[in-house]
């Protein structure tokens, strides 16, 4: 009975120590997980506050090219590829007669352009303005025809700068009006 006892012990022995490698493992492998996800929190920590400070800068930068745009004694008028009107500025309001909301989302031709010299005007302002020959050559401005609300013609000066955003090309005009 002693040898079996003996052999009992022996195995119990054998098996604690195997279950002492395994905590022991099991626990180095916690430490280093939690370790692991220490450092991951820290990152994020410092993503989020770096996000949060670009934010905090773009509202700021978006603020100040808003308060530009709306106190700017030009006209300035914002389309997209197809022609719509995507931004009209209040010097632009007073100097078309337009509201905001009347212009947004109307081609551009149609209100301020006089329709007899609408192909005339959009050949002009494709070579004269935008043109990549155009641009190498310095040329950024044009004295053009425009219209009134009221169907008025008035001589501006225009300048257009090409950009891109989210939705595609779009194309923006500082008009002048010099009569």
């Amino acid at each position: 009975s002693l040898t079996g006892i003996d052999y009992f012990s022996a195995a119990s022995d054998t098996r604690r120590a195997e279950m002492a490698r395994t905590l022991r493992h099991l626990a180095g492998f916690t430490a280093l997980l939690i370790g692991a996800l220490s450092i991951l929190a820290i990152v994020l920590l410092r993503l989020y506050q770096r996000g949060k400070a670009q934010t905090a800068e773009n509202r700021m930068t978006t603020a100040r090219l808003e308060t530009i745009v709306a106190t700017s004694v030009d006209a300035i008028v914002v389309v997209d590829r197809r022609g719509k009107v995507i931004e009209f500025n209040p010097a632009a309001e007073s100097t078309f007669g337009y509201t905001r909301a009347e212009a947004m989302g109307n081609r551009v031709t149609d209100l301020i352009v006089p329709p007899d010299a609408v192909g005339d005007t959009i050949s002009t302002i494709e070579t004269q303005l935008i043109s990549p020959e155009a641009r190498r050559a310095g040329r950024q401005r044009i004295e053009l025809e425009a219209i009134r609300k009221d169907r008025s013609r008035f001589p501006v000066e225009l300048s257009v700068a090409k950009a891109e955003s989210s939705d595609g090309e779009i194309f923006v005009g500082f008009i002048r009006d010099f009569s």
